[in-house]
């Protein structure tokens, strides 16, 4: 039975049956992980594994069963190791953007509408990227990843 109720698990249901987090919390789940299809408990296990207990927003587990991350978190379980600017729940959704981007610093630069973005980006005003680079650079990472498996097949 528990096996079924993991499986229907959705941001949807989650959210109900959450209420009252973080108003950023559910602005993420509506702008990023609902459209990307984000799978709930892969990012609960990579929030957690990255995650300090004074984060801007609490995410409560799905069960009480330990939850596993993803294998590229891996490579981000070490604070050093995380690209500047990138907040945890970045990070957590999308680890393997993250870190072909990180590798692909150079290939994201060529985009000329990342580099206008990130010229208006004002360092000292934020904290952290703004929603719109992000989902710039999901989109041509993601495009970017397209094009490279469709050329070596």
């Amino acid at each position: 039975m528990l096996k079924r109720k993991l499986n229907n698990i959705n941001w949807d249901s989650y959210l109900r049956q959450n209420k009252g987090l973080d108003q950023r919390f559910d602005e993420l789940i509506s702008i990023f992980f609902k459209p990307d299809i984000i799978d709930i408990r892969k990012f609960l296990g990579n929030y957690r594994l990255i995650s300090q207990p004074e984060e801007f927003f609490y995410c409560p587990p799905v069960t009480e069963e330990p939850i596993k991350y993803t294998p590229t978190m891996s490579a981000f379980v070490n604070f050093f190791s995380r690209p500047l600017g990138s907040p945890n729940w970045f990070i957590a959704a999308y680890p393997d953007v993250v870190f072909w981007t990180s590798n692909n610093t150079e290939r994201l630069e060529s985009d000329k509408r990342i580099l206008e973005l990130h010229k208006a980006f004002d360092t000292t005003a934020n904290k952290y990227l703004t929603d719109e680079i992000l989902r710039l650079v999901i989109n041509t990472t993601v495009r970017l990843l397209n094009f490279e498996n469709a050329v070596t097949i």
